[in-house]
């Protein structure tokens, strides 16, 4: 059957590649081994108004690591692309050619400010004596805000607020210094650890040294739909929920061992905090509330989360190790370790459940909730459609989501395969 989709494949006939699905369903549970084995990591990945998908195979430390647009049966690698982000309002852009950050209106569109790269150790008090390097301009997620002129980066080194270098449009593209870089966490070392730790510090081969730099573990973020929270995390820490500005203003312990991953509510009225053990976990869901008009108008203090006791909180989810989610009004999807899709309402109530297939690793979804696009480490990129007909009866699960196509990325195939 992997031989006839090949076939299929590259023929790039969408008619003939839906008459071949409707014949033979996919199944991923028949490839575990394949996937496990030869699958390549993929995310983040966004999905564009125009019906391309934008995407990352490979993680972010591994070289061969790149992007592609897939749009149908057809896929292009973006070769100049190192890293990408998209704002909440999905207008705004942040991209990266591994030399700057520039924002953009639209994907590829007209540039609204440029940003300097991190170097690593912006932040860092003298007993932490890690050098600048090559990691710390990596950007393994970035966020922008709505309106282009601030950017979050998340890379091992920490997590960053980046603002405008001081020459936005030089007609060489060429930018300045003077570009705002902020770390966002960590922002307390203290000297016995957990990042004086040598778990949390490596040696990297840069231009014929190896100096020590920051390398955290599960590092995480989430900016708040209204844009007034972040959520930052990583193995050692707590759910940390700052302002805009990146001071603090709540801590939450985790419910399980290690901080995992983070979202907000599609109103921004909960964080959903997910920590794990092994492939098990739990997601808090703290409430925060609302911004009043006076406040929105800056005629009044906005309202701060006071923090609490991880068995003072409701529990969203109290199965899951979550890799990736997305959200629509009054529900979250969570992807977890066992390659499943978990529905769930806001207040706590399982909705349903869809199998993907290996650990889910990237998310995204339509505004309106029609087109749900799941990425997993073994390689899957897969798009699911609402129906109105009922569940797939080709899919485990309750969703009401059907499988239209699955594009897999293995290493010991020739090029990508589209399902």
């Amino acid at each position: 059957m992997l031989q006839l989709a090949r076939v299929v494949h590259r023929h790039a006939d969408a008619d003939l590649g839906e008459r071949f699905r409707q014949r033979f369903a996919f199944a991923p549970d028949a490839f575990v081994q394949r996937a496990a084995n030869a699958g390549c990591f993929i995310g983040p990945v966004i999905a564009l108004d125009d019906g391309r998908v934008l995407a990352r195979i490979g993680p972010a430390y591994d070289d061969t690591a790149h992007w592609v647009a897939v749009q149908g049966p057809h896929h292009r690698p973006l070769p100049a692309l190192r890293g990408l982000g998209r704002a909440h309002n999905r207008h705004i852009f942040a991209q990266s050619d591994g030399q700057q950050i520039t924002t953009h209106q639209g994907f590829g569109g007209p540039v609204i400010a440029r940003f300097a790269l991190p170097r690593g150790n912006e932040g860092l008090p003298p007993h932490v004596p890690v050098a600048p390097g090559p990691l710390g301009q990596r950007c393994d997620e970035l966020f922008p805000f709505n309106d282009g002129q601030r950017v979050l980066l998340r890379n091992p080194t920490g997590i960053y607020l980046l603002t405008p270098t001081e020459n936005n449009s030089g007609s060489d593209g060429s930018s300045s210094d003077g570009g705002g870089v902020q770390r966002l966490h960590p922002q307390t070392f203290d000297e016995d650890g957990p990042y004086t730790w040598p778990k949390n510090q490596m040696d990297e081969e840069a231009g014929g040294q190896t100096p020590t730099v920051l390398a955290l573990d599960m590092l995480h973020m989430a900016l708040s739909p209204d844009e007034r929270h972040i959520a930052v995390g990583d193995q050692d820490s707590s759910h940390i929920l700052l302002d805009a500005q990146g001071t603090r203003v709540a801590e939450y312990d985790p419910q399980s061992s290690y901080p995992h991953h983070t979202a907000f509510s599609h109103d921004g009225t909960r964080l959903f905090a997910n920590s794990c053990h092994l492939y098990w976990g739990s997601t808090l869901s703290v409430p925060l509330s609302p911004l009043s008009p006076l406040a929105a108008q800056g005629l009044q203090d906005a309202p701060q989360p006071a923090p609490a006791d991880a068995e003072d909180l409701p529990t969203l989810d109290n199965r899951s190790r979550v890799y990736a989610s997305a959200t629509q009004p009054g529900l979250v999807v969570l992807g977890d370790a066992d390659g499943y899709l978990h529905a769930i309402s806001d207040d706590g109530q399982a909705l349903w459940r869809h199998h993907i297939g290996s650990t889910i690793s990237g998310m995204d979804m339509a505004p309106d909730g029609s087109v749900l696009w799941a990425a997993s480490y073994g390689g899957y990129l897969v798009r699911l459609e609402r129906s109105e007909a009922g569940m797939d009866p080709y899919s485990i699960g309750t969703s009401p989501y059907v499988e239209t196509s699955r594009w897999f990325f293995w290493g010991d195939e020739a090029g990508p395969v589209r399902w």
